[in-house]
């Protein structure tokens, strides 16, 4: 009886383990998705970390670039503190909630909402219209935010 409840365990563990998935914020259009996962040791536990690049548009209607960064923290007050740290202090648009915020500030966004902490940035030079390159960014982190 010991080993079957133990076994039960190990596998619920196990499938638990398996399915946490790395958040990754990703407009519908984004092409020439390219992931790179690590870890990192942090102050309580281990950060899981997931850096991701890609593309919104074409070459023909100028493609803006954007580079990621997702960050699972071991638990909640890590997050924020990271949170507090990494996010503009007079962000240009955003909102906050218990164990959530959101936040934009020029070629960045930002969303903390429990253990992760996910940060995009447009990476293309001069671009013309900041906000439209922006857009479907911003839209993506702002309707995570407020689904949480």
């Amino acid at each position: 009886m010991f080993f079957r409840r133990a076994a039960v365990l190990l596998v619920v563990l196990l499938i638990s383990a398996a399915c946490r998935k790395k958040t990754e914020l990703l407009p519908a259009g984004a092409k020439q998705v390219t992931r790179t996962d690590s870890s990192e040791a942090g102050e309580n536990g281990d950060i899981s970390l997931r850096e991701y690049r890609f593309v919104l548009g074409d070459a023909k209607n100028g493609a803006s670039s954007f580079v990621c960064e997702s960050r699972n923290y071991p638990d909640v007050e890590t997050a924020q503190k990271a949170a507090t740290k990494s996010i503009a202090e007079r962000p240009q648009a955003g909102g906050q909630k218990t164990q959530a915020r959101f936040a934009v500030s020029g070629r960045s966004v930002w969303l903390w909402q429990g253990r992760e902490l996910v940060w995009c940035m447009l990476t293309t030079p001069r671009v013309t219209d900041l906000s439209s390159a922006m857009q479907p960014v911003v839209e993506k982190f702002q309707k995570q935010f407020e689904g949480v």
